[in-house]
């Protein structure tokens, strides 16, 4: 089974996009001396690369993954499947755990793959639209561990682990 992404990968990916244009133009404007560098232009900059890097390692490194599950083995692809495949038997896994997130959109469960008491794989019904098949396997071969809270601040943690 391959996992397939949902429209919504558009999201974070046009957002990473729109706010690396951004930083390319602050730059620019800059360089040619059309703004004077002021710690206010610093401080918008500042912001900018710290969403761009929220995006880039916390979202399409973790949870915008391309995922292959055949017979006792996953493998994962980070970056929107543009990154080299990991692959991990599912006798490695100590079991997984299920989240939900609440977003103005909408509530989206996210399923973790856990080697002893971390996360070494997340899927996510937000980005993965065949999400429910893919967790569908993954039950038929691993432990549930039961549902845990959703914690912001760990997730941020994570994206520098």
């Amino acid at each position: 089974m391959v996992s397939k992404f949902s429209y919504r990968i558009l999201y974070p990916l046009g957002l990473l996009i729109f706010i690396l244009a951004l930083l390319a133009y602050f730059v620019q404007l800059i360089l040619t001396k059309k703004v004077t560098a002021s710690s206010g232009i610093f401080a918008l900059m500042g912001l900018f690369t710290a969403i761009a890097i929220w995006l880039c390692f916390g979202e399409l490194r973790t949870k915008a993954i391309n995922v292959w599950i055949a017979d006792e083995q996953i493998a994962v692809s980070k970056y929107l499947g543009l990154g080299g495949r990991k692959y991990y038997p599912f006798t490695g896994f100590s079991g997984f755990e299920t989240a939900q997130l609440t977003s103005n959109s909408g509530s989206y469960e996210y399923l973790y793959l856990m080697i002893a008491d971390r996360k070494a794989v997340k899927l996510s019904e937000f980005y993965h639209s065949n999400y429910d098949d893919l967790k569908a396997v993954v039950m038929q071969h691993l432990e549930n561990l039961g549902e845990k809270e959703f914690e912001f601040w760990q997730e941020m943690k994570e994206i520098f682990i």
